[in-house]
């Protein structure tokens, strides 16, 4: 486990808690969520990691991305810069949105699909997770499209994998055919 992931929760959770304190959650929250995705940049990754860029220098690179935040998030990241913590910011960005997502019963929902699927769809496959307990009524969901399913759709709830696509069903079929001795002795 690196540092910056060993320092990552007491440093969301005090943000977060903060946030709460003053009524600025909502504020908050959306540009955490801005900074976790500006953060899969490998350039700002770098800048953050970089021991030979200042403090100074990097605060003002901060403040052009992220100029616009809340005034507790500016703050925040001005802290976690001075303490030489800024490195973690990503992984900070992270485990504060998993803690906001638990506070607020926010359950995250991966939709793969062999094609784009329509809201219609996605919006029954929400209705039968909620219904049989699988996800909370508040859902955060990221649609992705892999042809290579052929058709169908996979969904990500938590740690449980649902597949129902056409790629899993022709793998499973093929294991049968091989597995099945009748086949086998028709040669």
């Amino acid at each position: 486990m690196s540092a910056a992931t060993r320092i990552a929760t007491p440093y969301a959770k005090s943000l977060l808690d903060l946030a709460r304190d003053q009524g600025q959650i909502d504020a908050v929250t959306a540009d955490v969520r801005h900074l976790a995705a500006s953060s899969k940049n490998e350039d700002l990754r770098n800048l953050m990691a970089s021991p030979i860029v200042t403090g100074d220098k990097k605060l003002k690179v901060f403040d052009q991305l992220f100029g616009g935040y809340n005034k507790i998030t500016t703050a925040f990241i001005k802290i976690v810069t001075d303490k030489g913590r800024e490195e973690a910011l990503p992984e900070i960005a992270e485990a504060f949105m998993a803690l906001f997502r638990e506070e607020r019963n926010i359950s995250i929902v991966k939709i793969t699909s062999a094609a784009p699927m329509t809201d219609e769809a996605i919006d029954r496959i929400k209705t039968k997770l909620v219904m049989g307990g699988l996800s909370n009524n508040d859902i955060e969901l990221e649609r992705v499209v892999d042809p290579s399913l052929i058709g169908g759709f996979v969904v990500e709830v938590g740690d449980r994998l649902y597949d129902a696509s056409a790629k899993s069903q022709l793998a499973t079929l093929r294991k049968e055919f091989t597995g099945n001795l009748y086949v086998n002795n028709i040669r």
